[in-house]
């Protein structure tokens, strides 16, 4: 829940203020976006914590050409230190 201050006056820099109330519209509607499209995690998944593009590109190719894979399910988000957290599931 978003909630306003009454009592002060609006900030001086309307276009500041705007931007992080856009921002945190962003993150509640991207974290409704994400729970939406969670993937069932099993045993099967692979999780990398702390990954790169570097990562994606070889569990893909790896899943697709050596395990002989049809169809992933990819979810990719990013660590605030800039590393990814991916999560790859095989759909049959």
């Amino acid at each position: 829940m978003i909630c306003f201050n009454k009592n002060n006056p609006p900030p001086e820099d309307d276009a500041q203020f705007y931007k992080k109330l856009q921002q945190a519209l962003n993150e509640i509607y991207f974290d409704q976006k994400l729970e939406e499209a969670e993937l069932n995690i099993t045993e099967n998944s692979e999780i990398i914590e702390d990954g790169n593009i570097s990562n994606l590109i070889e569990v893909v190719y790896n899943k697709f050409y050596n395990e002989d894979s049809q169809c992933l399910g990819i979810v990719i988000e990013k660590n605030k230190n800039g590393s990814l957290k991916i999560i790859i599931d095989e759909i049959e």
